[in-house]
């Protein structure tokens, strides 16, 4: 069966959760473009539709029944995902793109809070590197508003190196992240002001690996993700760990013969199976 923190986590591996934390340069920059790149080959493959259901580990419906739907609008310009289950309730979240498949807006609405998400880029500039990711959190009943912007630069061969990151509407309330690049020019190295660094790994073929950072309650390096790969290199497990609890989360994919998400096993601790997570696909 699955627990509340096990929804979230499949939330946030199908992209369903917008909120900012750390690791900027993974969820900014490499989920954005994972993000385009899904987008992509939907349409490729001409997909109208894909349901999401989540079922426990003898592939039976779940108390918290979660389900996840989404329709391609708008020749693949638009992307409309509806998702509900008892534990999280349910969302709507609209994902815009532009003509040339980057992604330009998100918003995620549930019943009370509204997150928009907007994402700028350098027109002049070839490379379409993201510029700007402004994040505006309403809930309008409570008439409480929060925002923040990221703003990136990129050195001159379009490899980001910091990110100014503003806090609210005013421009004097903010922060800098800055990147470490290594020989190979991956980011291996995150670090904003005050805070704790955020490292990255990669494996031979570039792809990356590990998201791992120093805990000192624990006193060691410990992962938040990690990441293994299949023969053609799309991702064939996901870890998701918490190290508070001690918990972790593996999915582990199988696709079909058009490179469609097609089951993921979700294993718990000891890695016994908890759940799976069926895909569906309307052409």
């Amino acid at each position: 069966m699955y627990t509340r923190k096990t929804l979230f986590t499949i939330a946030i591996f199908l992209g369903l959760y917008t909120g900012a934390r750390a690791q900027y340069y993974y969820l900014d920059i490499l989920n954005t473009k994972q993000t385009e790149a899904n987008q992509a080959n939907f349409k490729k493959a001409k997909v109208q539709s894909q349901i999401v259901v989540s079922l426990d580990a003898e592939g039976r419906k779940t108390d918290y029944d979660f389900k996840s739907e989404r329709d391609f609008l708008d020749d693949y310009r638009q992307l409309m995902t509806v998702t509900a289950s008892i534990a999280t309730g349910r969302s709507i979240m609209r994902t815009y793109f532009n003509p040339h498949g980057q992604l330009t807006k998100i918003v995620d609405s549930t019943r009370n809070v509204i997150t928009t998400t907007i994402y700028t880029y350098d027109k002049y500039d070839s490379s379409h590197n993201i510029k700007e990711i402004y994040v505006k959190t309403e809930d309008p009943k409570n008439k409480y508003t929060v925002s923040e912007t990221r703003r990136y630069v990129y050195d001159s061969l379009n490899r980001p190196t910091r990110m100014i990151h503003f806090r609210g509407e005013k421009l004097e309330d903010s922060t800098t992240v800055k990147f470490v690049l290594d020989s190979a020019g991956h980011i291996v190295e995150e670090q904003e002001t005050n805070k704790g660094k955020i490292y990255y790994k990669y494996n031979d073929q570039g792809l990356l690996t590990d998201i791992y950072r120093y805990y000192p309650s624990k006193q060691k390096m410990l992962p938040d993700y990690v990441f293994d790969y299949d023969a053609k290199n799309r991702i064939g497990a996901t870890t998701t760990v918490n190290v508070t609890s001690g918990d972790y989360i593996i999915y582990r994919n199988t696709y079909n013969e058009m490179d469609l998400l097609e089951s993921q096993d979700v294993y718990g601790r000891q890695k016994v199976q908890v759940g799976v997570v069926r895909y569906r696909y309307k052409f």
